[in-house]
């Protein structure tokens, strides 16, 4: 009876050799895909974040020249290319100096600049055409652009004029770990500011 018993436990086991090897395969390749998952959601959190405070510390960086770089009252909101490079300049050597596997190829900048105006004939303020320039990787853009803002954000100033709003979007394609093994495309990371001129 206990050969039997033996018999019957050597064959059950013998089966159970090829089950479980077709279960570790299945398993173990959804642990796989998890694990690609987290670790490039973890690494596209911190790269958000980064970008995000660049973002904001560039909006400020250009809210705040007109305090420092303008000669006369016509030259207060006015930007112009120089300007623009020098921000630029910035937030590339900021990730550079922050981000040890920095690409410069990588990283694009879009920056808006909306002014208002006062109609005296409908005696209202309107928003001027929205003035953009562009940085670095092509198709850097906003979800929205400051113009969609325009009624939202508008601000009254003591001269009857609405204050200038300035939006800084920075983009940055990373690595696509996850997308790749899913047929997706998430490489790209991107974040926005928007500030209120003075």
């Amino acid at each position: 009876m206990t050969r039997l018993f033996h018999a019957g436990l050597k064959a059950g086991r013998t089966r159970q050799k090829g089950v479980f090897t077709i279960e570790l395969a299945l398993v173990g390749s959804v642990i796989i895909l998890f694990l690609a998952f987290i670790s490039d959601m973890v690494g596209k959190q911190a790269l958000e974040g980064q970008l995000q405070r660049l973002s904001y510390s560039a909006a400020s960086i250009i809210k705040e020249r007109t305090q420092l770089y303008s000669t006369s009252a016509s030259e207060i909101d006015a930007l112009d290319d120089v300007q623009v490079n020098q921000l630029y300049r910035i937030v590339r050597d900021s990730m550079g100096r922050t981000n040890g596997d920095f690409k410069e190829t990588s990283l694009g900048m879009r920056l808006e600049q909306l002014k208002y105006h006062y109609d005296s004939t409908s005696k209202t303020v309107k928003p001027a055409p929205l003035v953009s320039y562009a940085r670095g990787l092509q198709g850097c853009q906003p979800e929205l652009d400051l113009s969609s803002h325009s009624s939202d954000l508008k601000v009254g100033t003591s001269d009857q004029s609405g204050a200038t709003l300035y939006q800084v979007t920075l983009c940055y394609q990373g690595n696509n770990w996850f997308g790749s093994m899913v047929g997706e495309d998430y490489s790209t990371v991107r974040a926005y500011s928007i500030m209120i001129g003075r």
